[in-house]
């Protein structure tokens, strides 16, 4: 998603990495490759909120007026520009998250 764009933007010392193991296409086929990227499933820091911190910072964007609320089929829904979000994200982020 765009918010995990942000975590790659945002400037936060020590952010949390994995590693995992990737089918790929190489030149002979496929193959399996060693990535190194941030950690998706328990965040890039260890943190105190009492919930996700994409929760967090998505509540603080909807309040500064940003976006619009809708129905999309039965499901309530917000439109946000991306552009948008992520750069309020990675200042949110910046500010918010230490490790």
């Amino acid at each position: 998603t765009v918010r995990h764009h942000a975590e790659y933007l945002a400037h936060v010392e020590n952010k949390r990495r994995v590693w995992r193991l990737r089918k790929v296409m190489g030149p002979d086929g496929p193959e399996l490759r060693v990535i190194t990227c941030l950690d998706d499933e328990h965040g890039i820091v260890d943190d105190d909120f009492d919930e996700d911190y994409f929760a967090i910072m998505l509540k603080a964007y909807l309040a500064t007026g940003r976006g619009s609320r809708g129905v999309v089929g039965s499901a309530t829904s917000e439109l946000i520009d991306a552009a948008d979000i992520v750069a309020f994200g990675v200042e949110w982020m910046s500010e918010n998250l230490h490790a």
